[in-house]
């Protein structure tokens, strides 16, 4: 028994004939006669009389009628619900990113995608940069944002911002008035860090150890908006990524001073399942892909002019403020 026959013998009884039974589900008559009478013979019970022009139904028929009615009633549901997944109506989507990936980067294009899809439910999680692709591929989340992840078997990532790190005092500081300063000149300076061991962290960490200079770091704090803080107070300056500093740049809470030295970027990256990607994840993906991320560097007040695009795995990142940077890779 299929649930066309079904909607067949629906057909006949709504319609009251075999010619319009027939042509409300566009087959031929001979087809929906046929169909009605496997039915039949499936069951081994007549379920419909046929000694006149109008479908009749038998006791048995009639029993078969509300069933049948309710089983296409719960096939047109399921229906539209898959249409709902496919058109954007509904669904949901999951995305991990680490602290300052979600505070600094992902706000705007999160928002941007709600407005767009309104019944699409957003599950963001906040952990640690190094679990990102362990949730992903575990399916907790859809998509994984944020610092490069080890590679996993049956994971995709592409790389879609360069995050320059730079080095930032308050407007006040002696240091602020430099356009470059060179590393040694930072020997006796006070930095503001992060408590959280991250790759960020052991990047400034070597570059310092590389030149054989000390790194005074005078406070351990546990996120970047407390560093910001810190420094806001002249007492010190801290290296934090572009991203985290762009609306204290902006507004000139904060400015940046060249590092001679300092030429390295965070990648970010998208993390997401080689297959079985819905259209709602799918959807979010694309628009993390065609994000102006470059573009909302513009306005900050970044040093630099060398004119050079920053590069991730030696691929120019287009539209990027006159600054070179190499990647930091995870």
């Amino acid at each position: 028994m299929g649930l066309y026959e079904l909607d067949h013998s629906v057909a006949c009884v709504e319609e009251h004939s075999f010619t319009r039974a027939s042509e409300r589900v566009f087959r031929t008559q001979g087809a929906v006669s046929v169909a009605i009478r496997k039915l039949e013979e499936e069951f081994g019970i007549p379920l419909m009389v046929r000694d006149s022009h109008e479908c009749t139904l038998t006791e048995a028929g009639k029993a078969l009628l509300a069933s049948a009615r309710r089983m296409i009633e719960l096939r047109d549901k399921l229906h539209r619900s898959m249409v709902d997944f496919r058109n954007l109506s509904a669904g949901r989507v999951g995305i991990a990113a680490h602290e300052s990936a979600a505070e600094y980067l992902l706000p705007a294009p999160l928002a941007a995608f709600y407005i767009q899809h309104p019944n699409i439910r957003l599950e963001a999680r906040l952990c640690d940069g190094q679990e990102i692709a362990h949730l992903v591929a575990e399916r907790e989340v859809d998509i994984g944002f944020g610092i490069r992840q080890t590679r996993r078997h049956g994971l995709c990532s592409e790389v879609v911002h360069a995050d320059p790190l730079v080095l930032v005092s308050a407007p006040g500081h002696p240091l602020s008035g430099q356009r470059s300063v060179a590393l040694a000149e930072l020997r006796d300076e006070r930095f503001f860090m992060h408590s959280r061991h991250t790759v960020m962290i052991d990047t400034v960490q070597r570059l310092f150890a590389d030149h054989l200079m000390p790194l005074n770091v005078a406070a351990e704090l546990w996120n970047f908006e407390t560093i910001k803080h810190f420094v806001r107070t002249g007492c010190g300056i801290a290296i934090v990524p572009a991203s985290v500093a762009q609306t204290d740049l902006g507004i000139g809470r904060l400015v940046s001073i060249r590092v001679d030295e300092l030429d390295v970027a965070r990648s970010i990256e998208v993390v997401y399942r080689n297959e079985g990607l819905l259209p709602a994840p799918s959807a979010l993906l694309d628009l993390l892909r065609r994000w102006p991320w470059q573009q909302e560097m513009h306005g900050m007040r970044l040093w630099g002019d060398s004119g050079d695009q920053p590069r991730v795995n030696d691929t120019p990142m287009v539209q990027q403020p006159a600054l070179h940077v190499a990647p930091v890779t995870e």
